[in-house]
This record gives structure tokens, C-alpha cells and sequence, in this order.
């Protein structure tokens, strides 16, 4: 049976919504027919997020910012959050808003802007896009890999969620 217009022109708007959600980071899949019909539902969205809040740049600091972001380049116990996440998204924390950003992105954005060559830095306010650890292994060697990036670069590969 052949489709009418009005059937196709659908069709190809699902398909669109589905390669723009797929973009963001979503995993999509379609609906079984019956609920397409009977539900009229097409799409199911899913979004693994991992949110980070907002941090101070140093401990001792009074109060938390969101001009810098802390990433977290390797972990205690494995490769880190921003490559060892397994979510398909990251949610940063801002005062107004949240920040989403597919992984990837993120990864290529600290790859294109970081130090990885230059020696680490000893205080967190010169961790911007160098890096630092908070704490040595017995060894001497870092427990953790952090490094600031401007959470203005963030927002260029995000799209925003207002609180």
C-alpha cells in the first residue's frame, strides 16, 4: 500500500527530530507501530547524564564560581570521569543553568586546549587548561589528573537547560 503525502512528509520530520536528538547525545529508538498508533508516540528518548556541580576553584576559597570548570582528566581508581564515563552526556552546573555536552565534544575541546605536555602545576588557581593533582601516589606520582577549563569554551560545544 502506498503512503499518502501527508503520511511521508511525517515520516521524514520523525526522521529529522530523530538525527537532532541523536546529536545531543540522546539514544533513540522507535516505537512499536501499536504505540504509534494507539499512543501516538514515535520516538523514545534516552539520555545518560552525569552531572557536575559548580566548585570552587581552591578549597579554601569562600564561595563557588562557574568561570572555570574542573575536569577530571584521570581518577583514583580508573581513567578518570571525562574518559571513563559511560553516560552520554555531561550536565555542568552553572548559576542560571545547566550546560549539556556530549562526551566526545568535551574530550576533543580538552585535547585542542590543555597542556598535556607541559609539567603540572602545584596550586589549583594555575590549573587553567594544565594540569594538577590534588594528592601523590607513594611513588610521588599524581593520584588524580584535574585541569580548568573556561566554562565560556564549554557552553560553545553545549546547549543550555535554564534551572
Amino acid at each position: 500500500m502506498a503512503l499518502s503525502q501527508t503520511t511521508r512528509m511525517g515520516l521524514k520530520a520523525e526522521q529529522r527530530f530523530r538525527i537532532y536528538a541523536e546529536s545531543k547525545g540522546f539514544e533513540v529508538t522507535k516505537s512499536p507501530e501499536a504505540y504509534d498508533r494507539l499512543e501516538h508516540w514515535d520516538l523514545h528518548l534516552m539520555l545518560k547524564a552525569d552531572a557536575k556541580c559548580i566548585k570552587k576553584i581552591n578549597r579554601k576559597d569562600k564561595d563557588v564560581q562557574d568561570v572555570w570548570t574542573w575536569i577530571e582528566l584521570k581518577g583514583r581508581c580508573d581513567a578518570g570521569w571525562l574518559y571513563a564515563n559511560k553516560s552520554n552526556v555531561l550536565a555542568f552546573e552553572t548559576f542560571p543553568s545547566w550546560w549539556i555536552v556530549r562526551n566526545k565534544d568535551l574530550r576533543k575541546l580538552v585535547k585542542r586546549f590543555v597542556h598535556l605536555d607541559q609539567p603540572f602545576v602545584t596550586k589549583p588557581e594555575d590549573a587553567k587548561y594544565r594540569l594538577y593533582s590534588r594528592k601523590k601516589d607513594e611513588n610521588g606520582g599524581p593520584l588524580d589528573i584535574i585541569t580548568l577549563v573556561e566554562t565560556e569554551e564549554i557552553k560553545k560545544i553545549g546547549w543550555e537547560w535554564l534551572k
